[in-house]
């Protein structure tokens, strides 16, 4: 799978994962989730995201402030942003300042969103099946196979138990990490401008961010 085509369906990964679950009908609100059940926190935010589908349908944008708000507030608490920052500045995370760090996770906060409402606009009724979900230590593996286009990908949503919480903090597709491979991408922006560098980069860099892989996809 080139690369580009492989972070294009991580993107994705979450908008197609609806056709083989109940249509919501209601959301679920974060903090009434089992969160030391990490297949529940992985259905949550499935279902979550089917029912902010199907009520923005036809107004996917970003410039959509309830659609934004609706995915802050019931999908990005299933993840967990701290980590997934601090695994993207991996090493430079350590001569950081916390304004630094706090800064760069709220901008990886929006771009997460942003990549997620571009995501949704490419959801054409693919099919889905769950997995197995295997704990190791403090993390969790949760596997969903998607068949798009006579394409089978299996991706992997890896869960980070804190405090008896779990919370999304990967996706791997045919074995390769979503995280990893964005943060070795970014090495060095990390490299010539530091963190405060990367962010800025990130910040102006959020808008359209699977225009550049769609074509290579295709």
């Amino acid at each position: 799978m080139k690369l580009k085509t492989l972070l294009l369906s991580f993107f994705v990964s979450l908008s197609l994962l609806f056709s083989s679950f109940a249509s919501a009908s209601t959301l679920v609100s974060p903090s009434s989730v089992d969160r030391a059940n990490p297949e529940k926190v992985v259905t949550a935010a499935i279902d979550n995201t089917f029912f902010i589908l199907n009520k923005y349908k036809g107004q996917i944008s970003s410039s959509n402030q309830a659609l934004r708000t609706d995915i802050k507030t019931n999908v990005l608490p299933f993840f967990n942003i701290q980590y997934i920052s601090l695994s993207l500045l991996n090493t430079y995370a350590r001569s950081a300042t916390k304004e630094q760090l706090s800064e760069f996770s709220s901008v990886i906060s929006d771009y997460m969103v942003n990549a997620y409402i571009e995501g949704l606009s490419f959801y054409t009724n693919e099919t889905t099946s769950m997995g197995a979900t295997t704990i190791q230590g403090k993390f969790a593996n949760t596997a969903v196979n998607i068949n798009a286009k006579n394409t089978t990908y299996n991706i992997v949503f890896k869960m980070f138990n804190l405090n008896n919480n779990y919370g999304i903090v990967d996706f791997t597709a045919q074995g390769i990490s979503l995280v990893g491979t964005k943060a070795s991408e970014w090495q060095q922006i990390l490299r010539q401008s530091g963190v405060t560098g990367l962010t800025d980069y990130v910040r102006k860099n959020m808008n359209n961010i699977l225009n550049s892989y769609t074509d290579q996809a295709k």
